[in-house]
Order: structure tokens, then C-alpha cells, then sequence
């Protein structure tokens, strides 16, 4: 899985759903857990080896991947906070 630079944000949930497949933090690369823990703490960013609609699960709980919205103001396209 490759996220062809996307920005990405990550988000809490209760649960991940039946047909949702999760993986395992441990299953992730060293950057990819670094990338998710930015995305964890507000960051939005590409993450090599993390897609939106990922479901990532940690002793923290389960965290799904989503990709970060954009909005037009003042004729130019920002992220939105």
C-alpha cells in the first residue's frame, strides 16, 4: 500500500466496523508508525504505506486513516484546520 501523496489525516474511533480490514501498528514500516503518530497529533501529510479508509489499530485504540479535506478562501486552496 502506497499513498501516491495525498495528504492524510488520522482520526479516533470506538470501532473499526465488521467489514473493515485493521491492521496491527506493529505491522506498519518505522516511517510509516512515525508518519501515523504526526497524523495522531494533528498533522496532515502523505504517508508512504498508509491509504485513506485504513483502519490502524494501537494500544491507544483504533485509528482510522482519511484523506485531508481542502477548501477554497480568498481564491486560493488551503487546508482546512
Amino acid at each position: 500500500m502506497t499513498n501516491g501523496g495525498s495528504r492524510l489525516t488520522a482520526e479516533r474511533v470506538a470501532e473499526a466496523g465488521e467489514a473493515t480490514a485493521v491492521r496491527h501498528v506493529d505491522q506498519l514500516s518505522a516511517a510509516a508508525r512515525r508518519g501515523l503518530r504526526a497524523l495522531a497529533g494533528g498533522e496532515r501529510r502523505a504517508v508512504a504505506g498508509l491509504e485513506p479508509g485504513e483502519v490502524v489499530v494501537a494500544a491507544a485504540g483504533y485509528l482510522r486513516v482519511g484523506r485531508a479535506e481542502t477548501v477554497v478562501q480568498s481564491g486560493a486552496r488551503q487546508a482546512q484546520a
